[in-house]
């Protein structure tokens, strides 16, 4: 066990130190963008949406897209598995 950690010591190392580079560059500012799509959809139907019990085709015309269409539709294909 102690072979396999040292193993991954030197990448350890390296995710640490580009986490770090990130954190003082782009992750400490705070960006003020537009948003360019938002999504509305129904509680009782997120549900069966993303987890296929419905298809897209049939409950489109409750959903609400708002700003770029190419941009929010990736979004209405997700899939959730419940247990």
């Amino acid at each position: 066990m102690i072979e396999t950690l040292s193993l991954f010591r030197p990448l350890n190392q390296k995710l640490i130190a580009l986490l770090k580079n990130l954190s003082r560059s782009e992750w400490g500012k705070k960006v003020n963008r537009a948003c360019q799509a938002s999504v509305r959809i129904p509680a009782g139907i997120s549900w069966k949406l993303f987890t296929k019990a419905v298809q897209f085709k049939e409950v489109q015309s409750v959903i609400s897209i708002e700003g770029e269409e190419r941009l929010a539709l990736p979004s209405l294909q997700m899939v959730t598995v419940m247990a």
